[in-house]
Order: C-alpha cells, then sequence, then structure tokens
C-alpha cells in the first residue's frame, strides 16, 4: 500500500495533479479507542494494514500543503456488493464467507462472533468519493463514509447463510492477531460535508451479491506463498490453503 501510493503522488506531484481523493480505512483507529470511531481520534492502528493506511494519510497531508495538492481522506469501511473480490481470503469478511459456501465449507468466524462491525454497500459509497473531489470544504479533510449500523459477525454469517440458502454452520476459530473488538464509525461528518445517505438495505444487498457470485462462476481463494510474503507464526488458519 504505501510504496505503491508513494510512486502514485510522485507521479501526481509531477504531472500538475490538483486534487487527490484517498480511500483510506477505519483500521488507523486501531485498538485505543471507544466506539463509535470519531474523525478527532488520534490515529492508533494495531496491524500492519492500519499502520500503511495511516502512514498514507500522513504523507498525503504534508505533500498536500507542501505542494499545493487538494487531498481528501475518506475512511471507509468493509465495503461490499457486486463485483467486489472474493476471491481474496485475508480480507472483507462478506467476500470471504460467501466464497466458501460457493465450494460447499461452512464460513470461519474468528472469536465467539460477537465483535461488531459496520458494513457499507458500494452505492452508497461511489458517488460520495466522486462528490468529494469537487467540495472545497473537504479538501484537507479526514471524514469518515460508510455504514452507521454495527452488526455482529454472528450475524452477518447468519443473513449470509439465509441468503445462500445453506444448512451449513459456522465454523469457530481462535480470535485473530491483533484483531479489533469493536469497530464502527460516526458519519456525523460525512453527513454535514457530503449530505451523506445511506439507502442500500443490508439483507437485499447481500442477497443481489450472492446472486451475482453464483453466476460469475468465482474462482477458488488465491492464495499467496506464506513463506515467501508472510510471518508464519500465529497466522490465521485460515491464510494458506493447507490448513482449510
Amino acid at each position: 500500500n504505501y510504496m505503491a501510493f508513494l510512486r502514485l503522488i510522485t507521479a501526481c506531484i509531477e504531472n500538475n495533479v490538483k486534487t487527490i481523493v484517498f480511500t483510506s480505512s477505519m483500521a488507523v483507529y486501531g485498538d485505543n479507542h471507544k466506539v463509535p470511531f470519531d474523525e478527532e481520534y488520534l490515529p492508533h492502528p494495531c496491524d500492519p494494514y492500519g499502520v500503511a493506511k495511516a502512514s498514507i494519510e500522513r504523507l498525503l497531508q504534508i505533500y498536500g500543503k507542501e505542494f499545493g495538492l487538494n487531498c481528501v481522506i475518506l475512511r471507509l469501511h468493509n465495503v461490499y456488493g457486486i463485483r467486489q473480490n472474493i476471491w481474496d481470503p485475508y480480507r472483507n469478511v462478506i467476500g470471504i464467507f460467501i466464497n466458501r459456501l460457493l465450494y460447499g465449507k461452512p464460513p470461519i468466524i474468528y472469536g465467539d462472533g460477537t465483535q461488531k462491525r459496520a458494513f457499507s454497500h458500494i452505492s452508497d459509497i461511489a458517488p460520495y468519493i466522486v462528490k468529494s473531489a469537487f467540495i472545497e470544504t473537504c479538501y484537507g479533510v479526514v471524514i469518515n463514509l460508510g455504514g452507521s449500523g454495527p452488526r455482529t459477525i454472528n450475524e452477518v454469517a447468519k443473513i449470509v447463510l439465509e441468503k445462500f440458502d445453506s444448512e451449513l454452520d459456522p465454523l469457530y476459530a481462535d480470535p485473530r492477531l491483533c484483531e479489533v473488538k469493536d469497530a464502527y464509525c460516526t458519519v456525523r461528518k460525512s453527513k454535514k460535508l457530503l449530505v451523506f445517505r445511506e439507502k442500500a438495505d443490508f439483507c437485499e444487498e447481500i442477497r443481489k451479491t450472492i446472486e451475482w457470485a453464483k453466476a460469475a462462476k468465482i474462482r477458488q481463494f488465491k492464495y499467496f506463498d506464506p513463506n515467501k510474503y508472510e510471518i508464519t507464526k500465529k497466522m490465521p488458519i485460515t491464510w494458506t490453503e493447507e490448513q482449510i
């Protein structure tokens, strides 16, 4: 994430790009704040992904000030919907659940499933990403953007199983390393600056995403070789093909 963005922003500056909208993540908040996470909280990421996103945010703020670049930082969370990447075994719980069910495997839940997340349908996100680039009051500002209603992972698994018409039961595994228990955000600023409104119905959009995935003949998970790219100690059981 970081090195790719560094190359991108360098090219933008050299070619006089005026505005950048960066899709960050609520992972920057980490595990040291009460929910719902507010933009006024200082970043406290507790995993490499969150650290990378927080670092990019800071780099963008510095370069924006130094080179006169209009920058908008949108902290998204758990975006899902038709045409999402659901062959990635490492992120996006809804996609992971659907992929496993497509191949006759039950969802795997880390911990007891009571952890809470807010989910954001792409139709509620994409228009505001575009809109933010043309609103001057968004320049230089960090904005949470996404769903505001938290759900437990147990609840999400139940809905996905029902919409898939599956009789399988979830499997439970040990909690993931560095996972935040509850993570969802305020939407106060996005409502004020972007006039943000949630419209998507969660259960209905899950059904549509499942129907799309069934028709699209989604491939099975694509894994990296952990011996080349990852620390293998304490690696979650679903991160390597041999352990599933």
